[in-house]
């Protein structure tokens, strides 16, 4: 009887999760398909962008006063800095922005341009220091996280470039993200004891900015020969061309790319210095009180 009464319940779990899965592919194929009839065919009337800061400060305008409108405080938020809930509700307006940033043509303008460049290195520096704090914390490194967060990153734009026919680098936020996630990772794996000295793990994240460094050189004839080298190389470098050439992913790499290491760096510190969590406990908590005697005990 119980042999039975599991299989039905295994059974009934399984059509849940096929039914979930199926219902998840036709979402994203009705979206694709909408996709391609706005941007492929006449069906819908097309227009050149012209900017006007009417046309970008509305829509920005809406999605501050909605954002303002729906201000709540989650009951099972943790009390800690930078927490999941913030960075990833920060990351959702600032992503709004880029599309209307991108979809108003406001690229020309720089108070403008200054503005995005900001966001986008706010959400390269949210992306190290959540990673950092979270594999401080939950000592999570396996294959599978990675495997994880990488589908997670890009799962939508590889249906956009399948397809729209585009590169992977015409989406170029999710390849940069894709790229300081690896950088993160690899740094945080590679010798993975150090990560719980605060001092070993200051040394990783200082070698990662060398790295960077030199990753991202620019020689005399404003060339970057290492990162040219590496994205060229068969099998990645028809992800990163544009027009037979990696250049303009090395000059679009290029402008944030020491956002990611700041923010393992900001994350490392946070960790060690300013939480009141002991080394046998996993959550994270701060306030400036106990931020300033746990520094303070440090340096003793």
């Amino acid at each position: 009887g119980d042999e039975e009464s599991l299989g039905a319940d295994t059974a009934s779990l399984d059509a849940e999760d096929f039914f979930a899965f199926v219902k998840c592919m036709s979402l994203i194929g009705a979206v694709m398909a909408f996709i391609f009839v706005c941007d492929r065919t006449s069906l819908f009337f097309k227009q050149s962008k012209e900017y006007s800061a009417f046309a970008f400060a509305a829509p920005v305008a809406g999605l501050a006063l909605l954002g303002l409108a729906t201000v709540e405080r989650p009951k099972d938020a943790p009390a800690t800095f930078l927490n999941r809930e913030q960075t990833m509700e920060w990351k959702g307006w600032m992503q709004l922005v880029l599309l209307v940033y991108h979809f108003t043509g406001a690229s020309q303008v720089l108070p403008v341009y200054v503005m995005i460049r900001l966001l986008v290195a706010s959400f390269l520096f949210l992306t190290g220091f959540g990673h950092t704090v979270f594999f401080c914390t939950k000592r999570d490194l396996s294959v599978q996280r990675l495997l994880q967060v990488l589908f997670r990153l890009n799962v939508l734009t590889a249906f956009l470039c399948i397809v729209m026919g585009r590169s992977y680098q015409e989406y170029y936020f999710v390849p940069l993200c894709t790229v300081n996630y690896l950088l993160v990772y690899g740094t945080m794996r590679l010798l993975p004891a150090w990560n719980e000295s605060a001092g070993r793990l200051l040394v990783k994240i200082g070698g990662l900015f060398l790295f960077v460094a030199a990753l991202w050189h620019e020689d005399s004839s404003s060339q970057r020969p290492l990162l040219t080298a590496i994205f060229s190389l068969p099998g990645i470098f028809p992800l990163f061309q544009e027009n037979g050439s990696v250049h303009e992913w090395a000059f679009r790499s290029a402008l944030d790319r020491y956002a990611a290491p700041a923010g393992m760096l900001v994350g490392c510190l946070y960790t060690y210095y300013f939480s009141s969590s002991s080394s046998s406990s996993n959550s994270v908590s701060f306030t400036s009180s106990n931020a300033l005697t746990n520094l303070w005990r440090r340096r003793q």
